[in-house]
């Protein structure tokens, strides 16, 4: 069961967008996998379309994510500079309000990033860089990482891919229960991300240090 932690995390500056199996414009079945998740590029799609100025922000995140009162907050910082931002997650041993967390049920940051937010603006001048990630396994968080930085002028190693940079918000204000992940048993859907994520790394050349500018592609909704 999944659990919905909206009651605890929600401001009036944000608001929640539930998106649900039936509202799917199409499912990982075409990949052959049987839990039928979503495409990252229609999830920010149903963001973007309720969005009304620019200067709007589609924050994408799981719906097992806790979220700190203050992410709002932080992703508005960040985003009056970068345009967009990530955070990595803490994994929790156990959780029950936010107020409530304590070193006890901590173990520690690792290598997912469960929240990314972007303007509308941003989404507008890069959504034609961003792959047709499947949701629910390996790279999509991989490969929009690669790209809020890419398109900052912000340099990236794939190998380095657990390094804070400064479009990603400091740590403690997203956590996660841990549990096993079973994306990982599933190998032709994490190898059509695997092979997404090459054509991404080829073609923005990210082993070179490239310049501080933005890199809008103009690709229209």
């Amino acid at each position: 069961p999944k659990r919905d932690w909206s009651s605890d995390v929600c401001s009036s500056d944000l608001t929640p967008v539930h998106v649900y199996e039936k509202d799917y414009p199409r499912t990982t079945e075409s990949l052959g996998d049987t839990r039928k998740c979503p495409f990252l590029l229609d999830m920010i799609r149903i963001g973007y379309e309720k969005c009304e100025s620019d200067d709007d922000i589609v924050m994408l995140t799981n719906d097992d994510t806790i979220l700190s009162p203050y992410i709002g907050s932080k992703i508005y910082e960040k985003t009056k500079t970068y345009d967009c931002c990530k955070s990595f997650r803490i994994n929790l041993r156990r959780y029950d309000k936010f107020d409530n967390i304590n070193l006890n049920n901590i173990l520690g940051k690792d290598g997912g990033r469960d929240m990314f937010a972007m303007t509308k603006r941003w989404i507008r001048h890069n959504i034609g860089l961003i792959p047709d990630y499947a949701l629910g396994t390996s790279d999509w968080d991989l490969g929009l990482a690669i790209l809020i930085q890419f398109t900052n002028g912000i340099y990236i190693s794939k190998q380095k891919n657990d390094i804070d940079c400064v479009t990603d918000i400091d740590l403690g204000h997203v956590f996660h229960v841990y549990h096993d992940a079973e994306w990982r048993k599933l190998g032709p859907i994490n190898h059509y991300n695997a092979q997404l994520t090459k054509n991404l790394i080829q073609r923005l050349d990210v082993e070179e240090r490239f310049p501080n500018m933005c890199h809008d592609r103009y690709a229209i909704l």
